[in-house]
């Protein structure tokens, strides 16, 4: 996604919703040929949006831990982020302001969707400041509510969405799940593993992967 992480440097064209922008990057950079979609979280968002646009582009849609299209799952959910107090804490009153702080504060973030302290922070040592851009982040998710997934756009799409993935202790569980099985009343669609929050293929890759590789190949 340009403007974010490794696709930092690639400028946010002004006048243009970003979020356009992000689909018409996916539209150039994918083969022409029908593409199995993956996208997780939000990412679930960005597929749906780009398969509504070009539907003849996606032979099947995978979503992993949606969040859903009314974004009810986000209601709650600085609430529901575990709380993992770091156990070596190097910040001091000296850096308050600073970038030291700003890095601890995203990876304490990152930590905090997973249910295990110590594997969530271990994890957030990858990340740096580079992957975030918070003005952006607030930019996009301003930009999709103007244009919400809607219940006909979902039912359009249905047939072509292989499956839903969720963990059950997921900060975006239970509305997501909830959501999801709305929209998608098929049974057959949702998998809710166990052991595992937010990031399944750290948390219990073993399941997570049975389940994605029998959804791609279906």
């Amino acid at each position: 996604m340009r403007g974010v992480g490794e696709n930092g440097q690639l400028e946010v064209q002004p006048g243009k919703p970003a979020l356009a922008q992000w689909l018409q990057d996916m539209d150039e950079i994918l083969p022409v040929e029908p593409v199995i979609l993956w996208g997780h979280s939000w990412g679930a968002l960005q597929v749906l949006l780009f398969a509504k646009q070009h539907p003849q582009r996606v032979s099947k849609l995978i979503l992993s831990n949606p969040v859903d299209p009314a974004l009810r799952s986000l209601t709650r959910i600085e609430q529901k982020r575990f709380n993992h107090p770091d156990s070596q804490p190097h910040l001091t009153l000296d850096d308050m302001g600073t970038a030291a702080e700003e890095l601890y504060v995203l990876r304490s973030k990152i930590a905090s969707y997973f249910a295990d302290a110590q594997q969530g922070w271990a994890y957030a040592q990858h990340f740096d400041k580079q992957d975030v851009n918070n003005r952006l982040n607030i930019r996009i998710w301003n930009e999709y509510r103007d244009a919400l997934l809607k219940q006909p756009d979902i039912t359009r799409l249905a047939n072509r969405i292989s499956g839903v993935i969720y963990c059950e202790d997921d900060v975006l569980q239970p509305e997501n799940y909830a959501e999801y099985r709305k929209l998608l009343p098929q049974q057959e669609k949702h998998h809710v593993l166990k052991g595992c929050a937010h990031f399944p293929w750290e948390e219990n890759a073993r399941d997570y992967f049975k389940v994605l590789f029998t959804l791609v190949s279906d």
